[in-house]
């Protein structure tokens, strides 16, 4: 059966009528900025404006459409395709989004996340390493790269290790 998951009125044909994202719904709608009626989303990159305004938005460079279809930071996602902003998960060990918005492998042990809240594609500097578990860019501290053609963190386990500057 399928289940309503949000609720927004639009005109249809003169009429008030309620535009509703159910979840097995083939065909999505939202509300034209135009003349309030409800239309069909024009294509993949087009979502509701939040989650609680059905209002016809075409997704900006830093947004995707999620499964509510409605436009949300991309943070830690990526685009499905370069025609469809639809949300993916970027796996955080192993890739990253690239400027075309989509999710990519890490190019090479030097790349990682912007941040652990940014998957976008960072390459390591020398004040920099990767984080294992998050795979997200971060201050190298008293970390070292675990060797020089990889920029992932590893620790400095005692003080009777130091960093080398020739990474």
């Amino acid at each position: 059966m399928a289940e309503v998951i949000c609720r927004q009125m639009g005109w249809v044909r003169g009429r008030l009528v309620e535009l509703s994202i159910v979840t097995d719904s083939p065909v999505k709608f939202c509300r034209s900025s135009s003349n309030n009626s409800a239309i069909s989303f024009a294509d993949d990159k087009t979502g509701w404006k939040s989650s609680t305004d059905a209002e016809c938005t075409v997704s900006g460079a830093d947004e995707c459409r999620n499964a509510l279809f409605a436009l949300e930071a991309i943070g830690t996602k990526a685009w499905t395709s370069s025609n469809s902003a639809t949300c993916v998960n970027v796996p955080s060990n192993s890739h990253c989004r690239h400027t075309s918005k989509l999710l990519i492998p890490f190019a090479n042990n030097k790349t990682g996340w912007k941040s652990s809240a940014d998957a976008e594609c960072t390459l390591a500097d020398s004040h920099t390493c990767r984080n294992s578990t998050s795979g997200a860019i971060e201050s190298i501290g008293v970390q070292a790269w675990t060797s020089n053609n990889s920029a992932v963190c590893s620790s400095v386990t005692s003080n009777t290790q130091c960093r080398s500057t020739s990474n």
